[in-house]
């Protein structure tokens, strides 16, 4: 479980983020890096030109964790432009990098999703998040990060299944008719295992 300790893109201000911004200001703005329906389309962004840094500080609690993403919104074609290099610094140390054209290719139009551990014990971080690149002026695109958090991780057993406390397991398929499952008439059967998963649960006609 992920309790929120403090959302940086929600709450970017002057006095929250201290920002090193050479030739172009970071500012709060949208951006879109790949195909909305493949789940990276605009979110809000904390936008970091190539040559910009961020910089915050957290009173993290115990077994604290730093979310974020990072994201270019450039041209699709392919003309050859300077990659854009994301890092995470977390108190003076490297701790995640990221390199990203999507001019160069397909796969690099989309939201990076990073993870960090902030450690067990309570303390307080300062993180960095840098972007450069080659030429500042020709690089690939619009570089940003979203979702930058800071979480508390609170880890729960799993409850054992029982009678009076059963474990609930839903599948999801999508674009599949009933009528071409054989647990609802279809034959041959081209669905056997979910025919006998339907036999020993619930099924459900409407």
């Amino acid at each position: 479980v992920e309790q929120l300790v403090l959302d940086v893109t929600a709450n970017f201000s002057p006095t929250l983020v201290t920002i090193t911004a050479p030739d172009a200001p970071v500012r709060i703005g949208t951006l879109q890096p790949g195909e909305p329906l493949r789940g990276d389309g605009p979110r809000t962004a904390i936008i970091t030109p190539p040559g910009t840094q961020g910089r915050f500080t957290v009173d993290a609690p115990a077994d604290a964790g730093l979310r974020f993403a990072a994201g270019v919104d450039g041209s699709k074609d392919r003309a050859a432009k300077p990659d854009v290099h994301f890092e995470v610094w977390v108190d003076g140390e490297a701790a995640w990098r990221q390199v990203a054209n999507p001019g160069r290719t397909r796969h690099d139009r989309r939201w990076f999703e990073g993870s960090l551990p902030l450690g067990a014990a309570p303390r307080a971080h300062t993180v960095e998040l840098r972007t450069t690149a080659d030429d500042p002026e020709g690089a690939a695109g619009l570089p940003g990060w979203s979702r930058v958090r800071v979480v508390q991780e609170t880890r729960v057993a799993r409850q054992p299944a029982a009678r009076a406390t059963p474990n609930l397991l839903v599948l999801v398929i999508d674009t599949c008719r009933a009528d071409h499952l054989g647990a609802y008439g279809a034959a041959p059967s081209p669905s056997p295992t979910l025919d006998a998963f339907a036999r020993d649960g619930l099924l459900f006609r409407h």
